[in-house]
């Protein structure tokens, strides 16, 4: 299988359009928060502050630029997975 990479060494940059569009996002308040399509959070106690970091020798670099640019649901089924892998290891060590 051939494999195609793509490495960004900057950030895009944004139009005046949506620049404007974040200032005013930044400007509304939390009231005005349309929570149709996901429930509110309303405790941040245990949530993970900052980005999440992986060691560079955790995983190839071409498994971490994949899972950069992939939607969320990807993510969260490669997370089941690792967790899956995870509980298999803590069950073999007991």
């Amino acid at each position: 299988m051939n494999m195609v990479r793509k490495v960004i060494n900057h950030s895009p940059q944004l139009s005046s359009e949506q620049l404007d569009r974040l200032a005013k996002l930044e400007e509304m308040p939390d009231s005005q928060i349309n929570y149709s399509d996901i429930p509110p959070t309303p405790n941040w106690q245990e949530a993970i502050q900052g980005p999440v970091v992986l060691p560079s020798n955790l995983l190839d670099g071409d498994i971490v630029a994949w899972l950069a640019i992939q939607d969320s649901d990807t993510k969260r089924h490669v997370s089941e997975v690792i967790r899956h892998i995870m509980a298999l290891q803590q069950a073999n060590l007991s």
